[in-house]
């Protein structure tokens, strides 16, 4: 194929979605080992038995512990480029035998610069999202210039619509003259919040959708130590005061605690790295010394919301989570509140470290996305399939 680049992905530019890919409907999530489930409630029983010294002892431990500085971890964590996921859709996209492919991941997985490097390899028409006032009025000029031969990606979908009459046309009218192959054939990055919306707004019956197949423990240790630089000190688990991830011969390292994070996360490299890195604690400034460990302590973020959380704030959640992330005007106009009650919902979410704000637009922050998620769906919200 003319102008055709093969992606590579080294080891340390692995972003833990080099695994192969999978039908979006066969993804499964990791669970808890049984070993680890009977292990929990047998601990459960040993703490009514002998009391809490352990964990009073690993409490004050922790305490004297605090968060790295962003340089430091930036001298410790191998940044990654996104080639892995790039590399791993390039073996499995066949343009030629469907008009359109998604690649589905959920929050913080990076879909869009894996589809921009594709795109670049593959010498792709990038796409880019229309400005919102071309959105809400209806403009299709972004994709005039597409033909049946053309060969086009679009790095993220849900940059494309809101959840209004107005907002929707443009990408209803999109996808289906997409799907019918009037546009050539391309490669669309979707958001999976996103993706479950769409399918049930403007429907996506029988198109291709592939998303990486989910880490288990064992595995997330592996790609985590491939992305300590030889900088980083010795990494142990506040829960076992030994080495967190395994040696060079895979042995060693808190598997229990791997296979947790693999779980908390539903297998997800995304957010595994997001909470492995807000994880990581080192000793204070009067205890620290050039050969101190690093610890990593276990941190979730599913207690910021009540189990009866106003719908208030569900609406607020969920609405971002469809959009991959709104800024406050846009939020405004995709829900049925005044202006002042939105925003004032939005503030409150915010302070309570619900939310975060990345590139303008305020998202689900990475440690509450697992509560978030299970609160969705305890009160029968629309979520995601992954």
């Amino acid at each position: 194929m003319a102008g055709r680049t093969a992606i590579n992905a080294s080891p340390q530019e692995d972003d833990g979605t080099g695994h192969a890919l999978e039908a979006l409907a066969e993804f499964s999530p990791p669970g808890l080992t049984r070993a680890s489930q009977w292990q929990r409630s047998w601990r459960a029983v040993g703490r009514w038995v002998v009391g809490h010294e352990g964990e009073k002892a690993r409490a004050a431990r922790e305490k004297t512990l605090g968060r790295p500085s962003a340089d430091r971890l930036d001298r410790w964590l191998v940044p990654g480029r996104g080639a892995a996921l790039a590399h791993a859709l390039q073996q499995s996209l066949d343009l030629a035998a469907h008009p359109v492919t998604f690649l589905i991941t959920p929050p913080y997985g990076g879909h869009a610069q894996a589809i921009d490097t594709l795109a670049e390899a593959e010498g792709l028409t990038r796409l880019a999202a229309p400005s919102k006032t071309a959105l809400l009025n209806g403009d299709m000029t972004w994709m005039q210039s597409l033909s049946a031969q053309s060969r086009w990606a679009i790095p993220a979908l849900e940059r494309h619509f809101l959840r209004r009459v107005d907002g929707l046309q443009s990408v209803r009218d999109f996808l289906e003259r997409a799907q019918s192959g009037a546009l050539g054939s391309g490669v669309i990055g979707c958001d999976s919040w996103s993706y479950a919306y769409l399918q049930q707004a403007v429907g996506l019956e029988g198109v291709p959708a592939l998303t990486p197949q989910a880490l288990d423990g064992e595995a997330l240790g592996d790609l985590l130590a491939a992305r300590l630089s030889p900088h980083c000190p010795t990494l142990l688990s506040s829960r076992t005061q030994k080495p967190l991830l395994p040696d060079t011969s895979g042995a060693g390292g808190d598997g229990r605690a791997l296979q947790r994070l693999a779980a908390n996360c539903r297998g997800h490299w995304g957010l595994a790295w997001q909470s492995f890195q807000a994880s990581l604690r080192e000793p204070g400034t009067e205890d620290s010394q050039a050969d101190a460990p690093l610890w990593y302590v276990p941190m979730q973020g599913d207690a910021a919301l009540p189990a009866d959380a106003e719908d208030t704030l569900l609406l607020v959640l969920h609405a971002l989570l469809i959009h991959g992330g709104l800024d406050d005007e846009s939020l405004c106009q995709v829900l049925p509140f005044s202006r002042h009650e939105t925003i004032q919902t939005r503030l409150g979410l915010t302070r309570r470290g619900v939310l975060c704000e990345r590139e303008r637009r305020w998202q689900v922050a990475p440690l509450c996305y697992t509560g978030v998620r299970q609160l969705l769906t305890a009160r029968h919200y629309l979520v995601d399939a992954l």
